[in-house]
């Protein structure tokens, strides 16, 4: 399964690649900072391979890492239900290529931003650098310049006149000593010192220049780094567009996805274990589940299709669904109980909805499901939670088979239909994994 790092999607500071912002960067350039430190004969050491698209299977793709935080899907269907994806898989596949791109992207921007970082520290260092040695070149020319005029001025003033000073340095610029009266020693101590000084001032020169040169090579090398820098978060910022984008359309489509080896749908599914989910917290002893839901959901009305209808995202079922109307002829006779607020009948009642609640039944137990502050029996959310009530309010312990029966003969009085449901119930458990 593919394990992204978008997991849960958290909206990185994309665009910001300064140190004081760029938080996911600095933690990841500490991990990997030494790693990245560069030897003096420096080659930029940043992945140059070309960005490709990577290839995606099916069967690769988690829908819990596809839609981490769905707002139409509870965690648990997204992490074990496999859905038959059908229609739906370009566009999950779509995300999970553009979750790899993010992934790579992300690895390119930090790798650039350490390497950035680090150059930007060698570049002060060997400013640093190039700045002594250029005090230091100036004053070993310093040092030249009053060696030369030195020995000039001693052998003037104490051997020779003026007229014959060019000549003197001129044979002093050959190694010549044109002084045939100057002692070996001072002689030695001039010449010497002349030299050294051009020595020194010789080689600060050469190293002023490899250094002046590694700083400008420091500067291509910042000015790259940087380049890939800032292509990288574009690369980046637009394959976290992709998934944004492609992540509604993805939930959409799964809405009336099956789940494979069952006829229920994806939002079926999800409104019957939401219900669970939710039981367990308003009747914790009731222990009733979603396999328990799904039975009666398909002996009624086939989880909401009964007629042609659909059961929407917003678990709503695109028509309402009414069972006969309850006249004595054949079923039993019930008289209106809503003024036909429900099922439109101000004389006889109707069953109504996914769960078929017979409007007397629903104000009994009606709840409000998927939290929008509405408790409708035409909504799957708000009909399976109010089957749950119901079941919980006959008897408890639900696992127990005798009180499962129990429970679904309030829900309706048959001993068949207990028969249908329990089988049903068997199947989806052994079918689903949840």
């Amino acid at each position: 399964m593919i394990a992204s790092s978008l997991g849960a999607l958290a909206t990185p500071a994309l665009g910001q690649e300064s140190a004081e912002t760029d938080e996911v960067a600095i933690a990841a350039s500490r991990a990997g900072r030494q790693a990245l430190l560069r030897p003096a004969s420096f080659t930029l050491e940043l992945d140059e391979r070309p960005l490709e698209r990577p290839e995606v299977s099916i069967s690769d793709v988690s829908l819990a890492d596809l839609l981490p935080d769905s707002e139409l899907f509870h965690p648990d269907v997204m992490r074990h239900v496999r859905l038959d994806l059908g229609s739906a898989a370009p566009v999950a596949i779509e995300i999970a290529t553009s979750q790899l791109e993010y992934e790579e992207a992300t690895s390119r921007r930090v790798q650039a931003f350490s390497l950035r970082n680090d150059l930007i520290q060698e570049q002060s260092g060997q400013s640093l650098v190039v700045e002594r040695q250029e005090q230091a070149l100036a004053e070993a020319e310093e040092a030249l310049l009053v060696s030369e005029s030195e020995i000039g001025d001693f052998a003037l003033g104490t051997f020779l006149g003026f007229e014959e000073l060019e000549v003197a340095s001129l044979r002093l610029e050959t190694n010549v000593s044109p002084i045939p009266e100057l002692t070996d020693a001072a002689e030695d101590v001039l010449t010497d010192r002349l030299f050294a000084d051009r020595s020194v001032v010789s080689s600060r020169r050469a190293a002023l220049a490899q250094s002046r040169d590694r700083l400008d090579r420091l500067a291509n090398d910042l000015a790259e780094t940087q380049r890939r820098l800032t292509e990288s978060i574009a690369d980046q910022q637009a394959a976290y567009a992709r998934v944004i984008d492609n992540r509604p359309r993805l939930e959409d489509s799964l809405v009336q996805r099956p789940v494979a080896g069952t006829d229920l749908t994806g939002v079926v599914l999800n409104a019957y274990y939401n219900a669970q989910i939710l039981m367990s917290e308003r009747r914790p002893a009731c222990d009733v589940t979603w396999d328990q839901l799904a039975g009666i959901g398909l002996i009624e009305t086939r989880h909401g299709t009964f007629g042609g209808n659909v059961v929407g995202s917003d678990g709503v079922t695109s028509g309402r669904i009414l069972g006969p109307e309850l006249n004595g002829d054949p079923f039993a006779a019930i008289s209106d109980t809503d003024g036909g607020a429900l099922d439109g009948n101000p004389v006889w009642d109707h069953a109504v909805g996914p769960m078929q609640f017979i409007p007397g039944s629903w104000k009994l137990y009606a709840l409000d499901g998927d939290g929008d502050g509405t408790a409708d029996p035409h909504n799957i959310y708000d009909a399976a939670m109010s089957a749950a009530e119901h079941l919980c309010r006959s008897t408890g312990g639900l696992q127990n088979e005798g009180n499962f029966t129990i429970a679904l003969f309030g829900y309706n009085r048959s001993e068949q239909y207990g028969i249908e449901v329990k089988a049903a119930r068997s199947r989806y458990a052994a079918s689903v994994d949840l």
